[in-house]
């Protein structure tokens, strides 16, 4: 038991060394004005090109990261099966509610879609932008994160754990079509990073809220493996993914507005350096 508590510890130390590591990166931020209209549309297309040619451009440090995320998987991945066995062994009602109810729906879309539309209408009522444009870029990563992630799922078909009648991490089944055998990647945990990174990104000078969402996005990872609907290594090459993705979409802006003044007027573009 000692051991596998090792392990999930250093499980969920990986999740937030990801998340630290990300970040440490020094990055060139566009911020742009998002209204939802034709081009906020349009971008779909040319962001989820952006995310497919980014490692193109990777720097030293983005590529640092990446092996690191994927050497740690890889170890991971030789302990699937014994992360699995501690949390089916120490489940207990109050947790099995607890997973279903607080966070099975931030992954889902159920919790986390409703928060970015009640975010949006906010926004429009108070009329602040920085709220609209947190809704409307959460809402496109989460969207951008799904059709990665089931690409994903549907090229690689490995077995979840409750699939078969003694779950085993090593079954993968390679592309097909089919609807069944899902489980690498974890969509609930790509799709939950991916406004996570967002929401935090947005609001990063509040302190609490990048704390809050992480750890929303942490626990919801973690309540796929407890719920026994994924491995420990779907789990972070989701939520690798998903902060991935929300990250590139967050910076993948240049904020360009008119201005007028007694003297002039013009159009003002504003570049914002982001250090972190």
């Amino acid at each position: 038991m000692f051991y596998n508590k090792k392990i999930f510890l250093f499980f969920i130390l990986t999740i937030y060394s990801c998340i630290i590591l990300a970040q440490k990166d020094t990055v060139l931020k566009y911020e742009q004005a998002v209204e939802f209209d034709k081009k906020y549309l349009t971008s779909y297309f040319t962001d989820t090109k952006n995310v497919i040619i980014s490692p193109l451009h990777w720097n030293k440090k983005q590529w640092i990261t990446f092996t690191t995320i994927a050497g740690t998987n890889v170890f991971i991945y030789s302990q699937d099966d014994k992360i699995q066995d501690f949390f089916q062994n120490n489940k207990t009602e109050s947790l099995d509610n607890i997973s279903k109810y607080a966070f099975k729906h931030w992954g889902d879309g159920t919790y986390s879609m409703s928060t970015m539309g009640l975010l949006y209408i906010y926004g429009m009522l108070s009329k602040n932008n920085q709220h609209k444009e947190a809704a409307l870029l959460g809402t496109k990563a989460f969207i951008t994160s799904v059709v990665f992630t089931y690409f994903i799922k549907y090229s690689f078909h490995r077995h979840r754990p409750d699939d078969d009648k003694f779950s085993n991490p090593y079954i993968w089944e390679g592309p097909c079509l089919k609807s069944s055998y899902t489980s690498f990647i974890s969509g609930h945990s790509s799709s939950i990073f991916s406004v996570a990174s967002v929401i935090a990104s947005e609001y990063k000078d509040k302190k609490a809220i990048p704390v809050i969402a992480y750890s929303i996005a942490g626990l919801t990872a973690i309540s796929r493996i407890y719920d026994n609907k994924h491995w420990a290594t779907d789990v972070i090459a989701g939520a690798a993914l998903g902060y991935a993705i929300g990250k590139l979409i967050y910076n993948n802006r240049i904020q360009i507005y008119p201005y007028s003044s007694f003297n002039s007027n013009g159009i003002s573009m504003r570049i914002f350096i982001d250090k972190k």
